[in-house]
């Protein structure tokens, strides 16, 4: 082989591994609602067919395959995240597992959008019936809870994300923030009309956090430590809602969307990615030192519609062989 060639082979082998955006799984029978990557050859995947029939859904990723579990239950999946050692997923009924089938009791038939672990162990749930009562559960690894929803919560509340034990941020309906500061829940004001909802809480640090949400049009706040307010960066005033938010160890956000809305960067520099990959509806996405993982799907339509799901992948190409 000449120099030249093998000069050429090298610079195309190299260019098909830089990071691009792929669609490894494209048609799911089940919508997927939420991810999360605890390494690159550790990502969990859950959904569900949303009242169109079967079982919940669950995929691990381990940097070679994905592996499909049943998580014994017909209970739709909505979040997903660390606990521990262990991955926890909650979801409708009260639905609570330790994956991939091990349920948790969690004494509520609401449905459970949100959970999320401190590095000290304590463990928030969070979910309710939408428009008219919200449901906040706080306890421990070993799977006991205590309800501490503030009375009167007329909304249910979707997600939860802490910087530390004493600084826990939850939202919802109505535009809700609650602040947890490792005594009691405050409402803080978020500036938005009753009627708009904030879907995603996360944060990287306890001054750089991100609540996304929106009804027909995108809503992105960002807390600096002191207060909460719009992010100015003109392309989200063309955006559809956002469903999802996630922010990588460099500060580097992710926000998802509605029609395959995917934008990246920092405040008052992100780029628009959206025509990549999938212009299906975007529930949730992860980000772990640059590589990104986002999935949806048909969740919208009513029910009983045969439902799809996607995961869409940033990175260096990955597999789309599901065991």
């Amino acid at each position: 082989m000449s120099a030249r060639l093998s000069l050429l082979l090298l610079l195309v082998s190299g260019c098909g591994g830089s990071p691009h955006w792929s669609l490894p799984l494209p048609a799911l029978d089940r919508v997927a609602l939420s991810v999360v990557e605890k390494s690159a050859k550790d990502v969990w995947v859950v959904g569900g067919a949303l009242g169109s029939g079967g079982n919940g859904l669950v995929l691990h990723y381990d940097g070679t395959a994905w592996q499909r579990s049943d998580p014994g239950t017909d209970a739709t999946l909505w979040w997903v995240a660390p606990v521990g050692a262990e991955v926890w997923a909650v979801g409708e009924r009260g639905t609570a597992l330790r994956l991939p089938s091990t349920p948790i009791t969690t004494s509520t038939t609401a449905t459970l959008y949100g959970v999320w672990a401190s590095t000290e162990g304590t463990v928030w749930i969070v979910g309710g019936v939408p428009d008219l009562s919200g449901v906040i559960l706080r306890g421990g690894t070993d799977g006991t809870f205590t309800d501490v929803t503030p009375s009167g919560a007329t909304g249910a509340f979707f997600k939860v994300w802490g910087a530390s034990d004493d600084d826990v941020w939850i939202c919802g309906q109505e535009g809700a923030l609650v602040h947890w500061d490792g005594s009691a829940l405050t409402a803080v004001d978020s500036g938005l009309p009753r009627n708009i909802p904030l879907f995603t809480v996360f944060g990287r640090t306890h001054d750089d956090v991100y609540a996304v949400g929106g009804l027909g049009n995108a809503v992105a706040l960002h807390y600096d430590g002191d207060s909460w307010s719009p992010l100015s960066d003109a392309i989200f005033e063309t955006l559809p809602n956002l469903n999802g938010v996630a922010v990588d160890k460099d500060g580097t956000a992710i926000l998802v969307g509605g029609s395959g809305t995917k934008v990246r960067g920092r405040p008052g520099a992100f780029t628009d990615e959206t025509a990549n990959a999938t212009r299906e509806d975007l529930h949730a996405v992860s980000i772990l030192d640059g590589e990104v993982f986002t999935v949806g799907g048909n969740y919208l339509a009513p029910a009983p519609a045969p439902r799809t799901g996607v995961v869409a992948h940033y990175g260096s190409d990955i597999t789309s062989t599901v065991q």
